[in-house]
This record gives C-alpha cells, sequence and structure tokens, in this order.
C-alpha cells in the first residue's frame, strides 16, 4: 500500500513539475551554481572556461571584433585576422605527450592457457572498442586548453539502437544483475554495503570491494547479458553487454567533493536541442553513505532571440525527455566511477578549486598581442597593395544603372585615350604611388611574442617561430631530456597516468558490477585475486631513450640497481608491472637452471 502511494505521489509531483514548466510558473536558474548541492565556482568558469574556450575556438568577441567604421556605417565592424596561437600550442603539446601513446599494463593472478593475463586483454579490449588510443589525444588537446577532462565508464546494451561513439549515463540501463549462487572470490548476501576504504596502493583489491548491487529504479532483468549480439570479439557466447567510455571536457564536468589526490563526487552536465527547447541534464555522481548514487535531473530553457544557450531553466520531468533514464540509481563501488586529469598548473583562479587551468590561461595577453600583430602584418598586405594615381581627364562619370547616381571610376582596361591641351605633360602620367611592405619588420615582432609564449607555456625558446612564407612553424628538432619542453610532457604525463590507471580499474569494477564474462570466464573471477594497474609512456618523444637503458643496464651491472627495480622502472628500464618483473626474472632464472 505505501509503496503504491509513494508512486502516486511521485507521478503528481512530476505532472506538477512540467506543468509549472510549460506554464512558466517554475524556477528559473541562471547556470548549475544556483541548484542545490553544487559548490560555488562560477568564477572560475566565467573569468577561465568562457575565455579559454573560445580562444581555442579561434574567435572572442571582445578581443577580434573590431571598429572599422566608413563613410556609408560609421559603426561598421570587422573581425580581427588570428592567428590561433591557442589551439596550435595545445595541439603540438598533445601530440607530443601523446605522440607515442601509453601502455596502460593490468597484471592479475588469472593467467590465461597462453601465458598472458586475460584481464589484462579485457581491459585492452574495452579500450579499442572506445577508440581510445585515437580519442585520448583529442581529449589531451581539449584537456591542455581547458584545464582538464574527466572520464566516465558504464555498461550498455549492445541493441543496435546507440552508435558506438553514443554517450549516456550508468544509469541509463536496468539495474547490474542480482549475483546468485556461490561465485569464487565474489560478493556474498552477507558482504560488508560499502567499501569507504580509500585504496592509494596501486595493487587494487578484490573483486569483493564492490560489493553487492542494489535495487534501482528499472526491473531486474536477466536478459541483459543474452539476447543480443556483442560488440566485443573474444568473448564466449551470450554476452551481451559492452562497456562504454565517455569522454568529457572541463565545462561538462563540475567537481562536488575532492580531497587533495582526487574528485570524489560531481555532476556531468550535457545539452541538447529539441522542439524549440534546450534540455539540460545534469548526471550527479555522489556517495550515500556506504552506496554510490547516480542520480539524473533535466532543466528546460528557451531558444530564440534573447535567450541564452547556457541558462539552466526550469526543472523538468525526467522520463518526459528521456524515458530510458532511471532517476537514482544505487550501487555500492568502492571507487567512483569516473576519473579527473587537470593539467600541472596551480590555478590562480580559485585557490580551493580542484579544477586545473589552462596551459595559455596566464598568457592571455600575449595571445593578444599576437592576433594583433597578424592582424597587422595581414592589413600590411591589404592596405599596401599597388595604387596609381591617374590625372583627372582618365575617369569617367556614368550613371549607376540601379540607383541612377553618378559614379565616378578608372577603367584599367582602357588603353586609348585622347590627349588634351595642357601646361604641364606631367598631368597626363599615371603615376604609380605603392607602398613599400614592412614584412621583416612584423615578422620580427611576431617572432619575438611567440618567444615571449614559450617561456611562459613551458616550451625551449624557438619551439614556435614565424615564416613569412610559411606561416607558424613548429620546431622539428628532437626534444632532449635538459629541455624545458620536456619537462613540460613529463609533468602532463605525470598527472595522466594516475587518472588512466583508475580508467582500468573503473572498466574492472563495472564489470564486477553487471556480471560481465570475458573468455568464458567471469570478470568477477578473473580480478578475485586483486590485480595491479601500471600507465607507462612511451619516452620516444627523446633522443635518450636507448642512452637511459643503457644506463640502467650498467647501474645493475655495478649492482648499484636491482634487476626488478630495472624492470619495473619506466626511465632506466621497461616500465614492467611488479608482478610482470617476477614472473620475467622468474623464467630468466629457469633459463639458467
Amino acid at each position: 500500500m505505501m509503496n503504491w502511494y509513494g508512486k502516486l505521489l511521485r507521478r503528481g509531483r512530476r505532472l506538477m513539475a512540467k506543468a509549472g514548466a510549460d506554464m512558466g510558473l517554475s524556477r528559473e536558474f541562471r547556470d548549475v551554481f544556483e541548484v542545490s548541492g553544487v559548490p560555488e565556482g562560477r568564477g572560475v568558469l566565467d573569468e577561465g572556461n568562457f575565455v579559454w574556450k573560445a580562444l581555442y575556438r579561434g574567435s572572442y568577441a571582445p578581443w577580434h571584433l573590431v571598429s572599422a567604421p566608413t563613410i556609408a556605417n560609421p559603426k561598421a565592424t570587422r573581425q580581427l585576422y588570428r592567428l590561433n596561437a591557442a589551439k596550435a600550442v595545445s595541439a603540438e603539446l598533445a601530440g607530443l605527450v601523446w605522440g607515442e601513446q601509453c601502455d596502460i599494463r593490468v597484471s592479475s593472478n588469472a593467467a590465461g592457457a597462453d601465458g598472458g593475463d586475460p584481464l589484462d586483454r579485457f581491459v585492452h579490449a574495452v579500450l579499442r572498442e572506445n577508440g581510445f588510443g585515437e580519442k585520448m589525444q583529442q581529449l589531451i588537446e581539449q584537456g591542455l586548453a581547458l584545464g582538464g577532462a574527466a572520464m566516465k565508464v558504464w555498461v550498455e546494451e549492445s541493441d543496435g539502437s546507440r552508435g558506438a561513439g553514443d554517450e549516456g549515463p550508468l544509469s541509463a540501463l536496468r539495474a547490474p544483475l542480482p549475483l546468485t549462487g556461490a561465485r569464487q572470490g565474489g560478493p556474498r548476501s552477507d558482504a560488508p554495503k560499502g567499501g569507504d576504504e580509500e585504496t592509494t596502493s596501486s595493487v587494487w583489491p578484490a573483486a569483493s570491494h564492490w560489493g553487492l548491487p542494489a535495487r534501482s529504479r528499472g526491473k531486474q532483468s536477466t536478459g541483459l547479458l543474452s539476447g543480443h549480439p556483442n560488440p566485443l570479439k573474444g568473448k564466449a557466447s551470450g554476452e551481451a553487454a559492452s562497456i562504454r567510455i565517455g569522454y568529457c571536457l572541463a565545462d561538462q564536468f563540475v567537481p562536488l567533493a575532492w580531497d587533495n589526490s582526487r574528485v570524489k563526487e560531481a555532476v556531468f552536465i550535457s545539452r541538447e536541442a529539441r522542439d524549440g527547447h534546450w534540455y539540460t541534464r545534469l548526471e550527479w555522481h555522489r556517495r550515500d553513505g556506504g552506496a554510490y548514487r547516480v542520480d539524473n535531473e533535466v532543466y528546460r530553457s528557451e531558444m530564440g532571440p534573447g535567450a541564452g544557450r547556457d541558462v539552466l531553466g526550469a526543472r523538468y520531468p525526467l522520463e518526459a525527455v528521456y524515458p530510458e533514464l532511471a532517476e537514482h540509481t544505487e550501487l555500492h563501488s568502492g571507487d567512483a566511477l569516473f576519473t579527473y586529469w587537470r593539467t600541472p598548473i596551480a590555478n590562480n583562479l580559485g585557490d580551493d578549486s580542484p579544477l586545473g587551468v589552462s596551459i595559455y590561461g596566464n598568457a592571455l595577453e600575449t595571445l593578444r598581442a599576437l592576433d594583433i600583430c597578424y592582424d597587422s602584418f595581414v592589413q600590411e598586405f591589404e592596405l599596401g597593395k599597388k595604387r596609381i594615381i591617374v590625372p583627372a581627364r582618365c575617369v569617367r562619370t556614368v550613371a549607376d544603372p540601379g540607383t541612377g547616381e553618378m559614379r565616378r571610376y578608372f577603367d584599367p582596361g582602357d588603353r586609348v585615350y585622347e590627349a588634351l591641351a595642357t601646361d604641364d605633360a606631367g598631368e597626363l602620367r599615371i603615376q604609380d604611388n605603392s607602398v613599400e611592405l614592412r614584412v621583416e619588420e612584423h615578422v620580427a615582432a611576431l617572432n619575438a611574442f611567440l618567444s615571449i609564449l614559450c617561456l611562459q607555456l613551458g616550451f625551449s625558446a624557438g619551439t614556435f617561430s614565424f615564416d613569412g612564407h610559411g606561416g607558424l612553424r613548429t620546431a622539428t628538432e628532437v626534444v632532449s631530456e635538459n629541455s624545458k619542453t620536456y619537462k613540460t610532457i613529463r609533468t602532463v604525463q605525470n598527472q595522466l597516468a594516475p587518472a588512466l590507471e583508475q580508467l582500468a580499474r573503473n572498466i574492472i569494477g563495472v564489470a564486477i558490477l553487471y556480471g560481465l564474462r570475458w573468455e568464458g570466464q567471469p570478470v568477477e573471477r578473473l580480478a578475485a585475486g586483486g590485480y595491479q594497474v601500471k600507465a607507462v609512456f612511451d619516452d620516444g618523444v627523446t633522443q635518450d631513450r636507448q642512452t637511459n637503458i643503457a644506463e640502467g643496464v650498467k647501474l645493475v651491472e655495478a649492482g648499484l640497481l636491482s634487476r626488478f627495480r630495472f624492470l619495473t622502472d619506466a626511465k632506466y628500464g621497461q616500465g614492467m608491472t611488479e608482478k610482470e618483473a617476477e614472473e620475467e626474472l622468474r623464467r630468466l632464472s629457469e633459463e639458467r637452471t
């Protein structure tokens, strides 16, 4: 009886919310920071993200829309010619950071028949299915421009209704399958609800850390893992759910709770236009006691003149826009199902904010000076076109056939003119009045500003230069280990590595929650004994990779570095995980015997 009454009450509230929004009686929210539960952080977005994103896109009206009055229109404006250095520096650094990509290694005790690790193969299959290698360089580029980015993980049924790149929340699906029967190493009915303890080691706990999922709004379905084709190759039959990764920019992510190491709770923002309105969905990831909650809310705002796209609007019923989504989903996971990484730059816009700062966030004046200088360079050619002075007798006067107005013009196609009597023969000459173009001066000025930009962004001097014939250029020399560029690359990679490792853990954790299988075995069983994750960046961006390895070999031979440390060290050795190194040393010992 109470359950029926609760459903009726919730339905009544949704109808009232819809009617209020349709009639314009509901409260209008300007942005997400006016919603209860969101900490104040508007300053970082207004002063930072808005400007950074506009510059990354290549047009920021306060800078690039300048006055250009004419006799016909004294209030005329024009667009400044732009070098778009913000995009160029972000793309260049992203290419150096991710150019050789990154190897995410997973080591577990579940060795396969071929001696490989099936858990590692599972994670890499998910990454490949989500276009991880190609998408990450784009995300890194945009993250460098906006100060950071987030990645979230969810499970999706493979019924063909969604594209491979579609994004959606974990709560878009039915609740995870109830875990029934005896399962080795898995959660039991008396397993602890929660997992509040923090895991700071690189060793991820056993599968029981994830606990039993609670019931969500959707009905429990025994058909979640069967009845549909499977997009992940190599799985056993009957495995129909696939894991998706959502890539979110900094302005689509608002942190709610954090500590010194990472963001623990957040709200994701997505927006779409439909039926003459903007619909903004807020996807909340929060912890409620020992449970992990994913909640969905929808807000609607008007489209049209005077209506801002970024206005949040009034609360609207979720099922009226996204009937397939659950308002509330409760999971018992030990960690957040998202990971956030930020640029290695202190946030000087919000001292207490966990958000990062754009790599060019403190070089805005230099970027503006570059655009002004480049605009002057282009204007030098436009205003410095070849000009001639002709005698007044060579100018014709004709009536405009459209308006009837008399217009005077010089026809350069005329080759014969009638000679008139004049006291000065020079008055009949057509004279060249062209000006000398200041190309070298402009190129020197642009290179001076680019040198300042390199200093501000942490690039080595001369990384960017401007050529009068080829435009903006990037140095092609190999980056040495002692250069500023190399150090900047390493600091960004050091920020990325923990986020990538957490992403791999989230993939495994979500697979356990939903009872997914790989190569005929439950992922839960593969991870039951615990596992390690390590993200290793190939140091191919420098010319000293082989030198570092040779130095590591010398240290081992001299007894100053252990073989185990050599195999696990990313700089002087091979960057293996501890389990991989132990296995390799065991094989070497067997070969010697």
